[in-house]
Parts: C-alpha cells; sequence; structure tokens
C-alpha cells in the first residue's frame, strides 16, 4: 500500500466517535451507555483506533482512565472535529425544515393574476410552500416576518431587493348591458351620464385618465368609491357604474365577458407592480425559486 495514501486515511468513524466520547467522559462505562453500546464493545474500538495509530492514547491505573499526552492532543482535535460536525448537521437539518416562503399581495392581485398561474410553479416546485396574505396594508418585511411583498409603486425601496414584473395600463371598463343602455357609451362625453366607479387607493386615475383622452371637464352624474379593485369590478359586472380596469388584473373579468372597454384609449401608468424582498432571504432556496418562477412568469405575460 502506498504509504502517502494510508496516511492521509481516516480511522473508522464509529472508532473516533468512541474515543471522542470516551475522552470527555474518561469512563469506558459512561461512553458505552451514551453511544447505547457495550462496554467491551467501545474497548474494542479504542483499542483498533490505538493500533491503526501505533500510539497509546489512555493510560488505565485500576478504574481510573487519563488520557495520554498523545491521545490528549488528538482527542482535542477529534472533540472539535465532532462539535463541528453536529453544529453543521443540526444547521443542515434546520434548513431542510420546510418553512414556508411568505408574500404579502394586493387582494386583487393575488386573485387575478397570481394564484390562476400557482399550478405552474407547483408542477416545478411540489416540496415548496407558500403563504399567501393578501391586504393593502404595506408590511415590514423584516418585523412581520415575510419572505416577499407584491407591491405596487414606483420602485423606489432602500434596503431592499426589487425586481419590476407587470406594467400598468388603466382604461375604463363596464357591462355590456350598460353599453345597451339608452344613451349607452359612445364616446367619453357619455361619461357624464354615468355612474363613475372608484377604488379609495387611485381615486385621481380617473381624473388622469380623462385629462390624456382629452375629456378633463366630462363631469359624471354619481360617484361610488369602493374598497379595492375586484369589487369595484363586481360593481361594474352587476350595472351599478363604470369602473376603472387595471391591466393586467382586471384582463379575467375582460376575458370572461364579463366587462368590456368601450374605449380605446389606454393610460400607462409610473407605478408598477414589483417583487421586494429582503436581500438575505434570496439566499434560501425555496425563496429564490420563487422569485426566478415569478419574475420569468411576469416575463412571458409581458411578452
Amino acid at each position: 500500500m502506498d504509504d502517502g495514501k494510508a496516511g492521509r486515511r481516516l480511522p473508522p468513524l464509529r472508532s473516533l466517535e468512541a474515543f471522542a466520547v470516551a475522552g470527555r467522559t474518561l469512563s469506558f462505562t459512561a461512553a458505552a451507555d451514551e453511544l447505547h453500546l457495550t462496554t467491551s464493545a467501545v474497548s474494542r474500538r479504542i483499542r483498533a483506533l490505538e493500533e491503526e495509530l501505533g500510539l497509546k492514547l489512555f493510560d488505565r491505573t485500576g478504574n481510573a482512565l487519563r488520557l495520554t499526552a498523545a491521545g490528549q492532543r488528538y482527542y482535542n482535535t477529534v472533540a472539535c472535529a465532532f462539535r463541528d460536525l453536529r453544529a453543521a448537521t443540526g444547521d443542515l437539518r434546520q434548513r431542510g425544515k420546510r418553512r414556508p416562503v411568505r408574500i404579502s399581495l394586493l387582494p386583487s392581485f393575488a386573485s387575478n393574476w397570481l394564484v390562476p398561474r400557482l399550478g405552474d410553479f407547483y408542477r416545478r416546485h411540489p416540496e415548496i410552500e407558500l403563504q399567501l396574505e393578501t391586504g393593502t396594508r404595506y408590511v415590514d418585511l423584516d418585523r412581520d416576518g415575510f419572505d416577499f411583498a407584491v407591491r405596487l409603486c414606483t420602485g423606489d425601496w432602500p434596503g431592499l431587493d426589487v425586481d419590476p414584473l407587470l406594467d400598468i395600463e388603466v382604461f375604463p371598463v363596464c357591462s355590456q348591458a350598460l353599453t345597451r343602455t339608452v344613451g349607452g357609451i359612445a364616446d367619453p362625453a357619455c361619461l357624464s351620464r354615468q355612474v363613475l366607479l372608484h377604488c379609495k387607493h387611485s381615486i385621481q386615475v380617473w381624473q388622469d385618465w380623462l385629462n390624456e383622452a382629452g375629456y378633463g371637464d366630462v363631469t359624471p352624474d354619481r360617484q361610488i368609491y369602493l374598497d379595492d379593485f375586484n369589487m369595484m369590478y363586481q360593481a361594474a359586472t352587476n350595472d351599478l357604474g363604470v369602473g376603472m380596469g387595471w391591466e393586467p388584473i382586471v384582463r379575467p373579468y375582460i376575458e370572461s365577458g364579463q366587462l368590456v372597454a368601450p374605449f380605446e384609449f389606454r393610460l400607462g401608468l409610473p407605478k408598477r407592480f414589483h417583487l421586494v424582498g429582503l436581500p438575505g432571504e434570496r439566499g434560501r432556496p425555496a425563496a429564490r425559486a420563487f422569485r426566478q418562477w415569478l419574475t420569468e412568469t411576469a416575463q412571458a405575460d409581458a411578452a
């Protein structure tokens, strides 16, 4: 056998473990109890280790056991190695546990855009658990324990990683029935005879659209303010008035025929949907997989 290779070969792990425990307890009996072995089994493993190393590791005097000088030096190194090994193993086990990826979302984005696409994510990553929590409040990712948030914003979030997802276009939407009512909707000027539906978080958008469309002086008959986008779209499908469609979250209503866009003009907004995340969390495999899937899916949707 090559002496160099023999010198690099490690003794059996079970012999090293028996030595580490016996060196700490200074008792073969105590080591046997801890390792769920017999005392003779521990003794055999220590003897085999001494024979392989060509060194005496313990002095045995009556019932007393102590490490030799060489044994003490070796014990210091072996014990440290086992501590590192246990720590690394514990860390991997902890990381291996299924900690869900928590995402804060606007209700309308979650229900109208993300959820219909989640089947693709789970087909690719069946081992990853997602926890989706909706609301209109901007959560503190670190304090509230979220990995990500999907936010409708300009993307200026210092100290956080930000990925642009989807651009926003806005345009009026209403039910088919409303377009056929007496007077109907022929051009934006007709909106003065209609009820305008607002999402309370974006009241200015209606006026911005009217201004850009060249109908800034239109004064609607009446206005209704609703709590979120889906509530506004439900009101529009029930013929309560004309809402402001936000592409892409209004898309399911358009594709299903529940709502129509009576005018061609669309207004692009400076805000867009962004994925916002804590920099450290993106190193976690599950979070990294979700981020990659979401950004790629958004890019494909935009294309």
